[in-house]
């Protein structure tokens, strides 16, 4: 059953819905990310949301796998 609270009761996110930088990431800079310190998953679960997470965006990406628990990802162009 729903129940009303006060708004202090709840916090709300930025509204992206996500809990990484995919913006930040998606710059065209090549960027080198690490499991435990900047995604959660294993490395090839998060290459593929990586490659799923820029086709919604409109863009390509490029990434490579480094081992260690270390992935690179670097935009490559705009799909629009």
């Amino acid at each position: 059953m729903a129940t009303k609270v006060k708004d202090t009761d709840v916090k709300f996110g930025n509204g992206s819905g996500s809990k990484y930088a995919w913006d930040e990431w998606f710059d065209g800079g090549t960027w080198v990310l690490v499991k435990g310190e900047d995604f959660t998953t294993e490395v090839d679960t998060f290459q593929t949301t990586a490659l799923i997470r820029a086709r919604k965006r409109g863009i390509k990406i490029t990434t490579t796998k480094l081992g260690n628990g270390k992935i690179g990802i670097k935009k490559i162009a705009d799909k629009r």
